[in-house]
């Protein structure tokens, strides 16, 4: 009963901020639809995923605790996504780069970050444990992975700052690298510290999500410096 109440509020959280996105990027864009993009296309994927991980909670009961690590990982992605699109908007109003903006869009992006932050903390309360036994199942399965979660964690916000423009850890680039870095150095940590279907969701959840981000920060620089040059020239 528990774990089909979860997965079906975890499914809510995702359409919930999936409404929401649809609605900024296709409606409130300055050009008309679909002219404009608030939050990157990698978004959807993360929302498809988060939505996935509710129904195998609710259907699957023997993999519902991997699934609520997935969705922990992935609503925390989503929740810094919605924050950075909170800021973004904030900025665009302070600096007047939007003659027509209104609260709406800053709405919208608060729903985004407040649904999956949401979804986050019911998933991971649906994957915590109370430890058994004795002080030795405290001990990580795999204790390189706790490292390197801990070393994505702390240091990849530190190597992003150094390669912005300021110091400010308010900036929107750092608050962006934190988004990332977080989930996927938990993840990894908990890739470390659980075993079976658990361990291998967070892996797997954490090595598909970096690979879907960077592929599309390369091809989005790509485009910036290669952009497509009219027929005949």
């Amino acid at each position: 009963m528990t774990a089909a109440v979860g997965g079906a509020f975890i499914v809510v959280c995702a359409a919930t901020a999936a409404a929401a996105v649809a609605v900024s990027n296709w409606v409130l864009t300055s050009g008309g639809s679909g002219s404009g993009w608030d939050y990157p296309p990698v978004t959807w994927a993360l929302l498809i995923a988060l939505s996935g991980a509710g129904v195998i909670v609710m259907r699957r009961h023997r993999w519902a605790r991997a699934a609520a690590l997935l969705a922990a990982i992935v609503a925390a992605q989503l929740a810094g996504s919605g924050l950075i699109a909170v800021r973004a908007w904030f900025t665009i109003r302070n600096f007047g780069g939007h003659e027509n903006l209104t609260v709406t869009p800053i709405t919208y992006a608060g729903a985004v970050a407040l649904a999956a932050s949401a979804a986050a903390v019911a998933a991971a309360a649906m994957v915590w444990r109370e430890p058994v036994g004795d002080w030795r199942c405290l001990v990580p399965a795999r204790p390189i992975y706790v490292a390197v979660g801990v070393g994505v964690a702390v240091l990849l916000p530190r190597i992003w700052n150094a390669a912005g423009e300021s110091g400010d850890l308010t900036g929107l680039r750092n608050i962006a690298t934190l988004t990332y870095a977080l989930p996927w150095g938990v993840g990894l940590a908990a890739a470390g510290w659980m075993r079976g279907r658990s361990a291998t969701a967070a892996g797997v959840t954490v090595t598909v999500s970096a690979v879907l981000c960077t592929m599309f920060v390369v091809a989005t620089h790509m485009l910036a410096y290669y952009p497509a040059q009219p027929v005949g020239d």
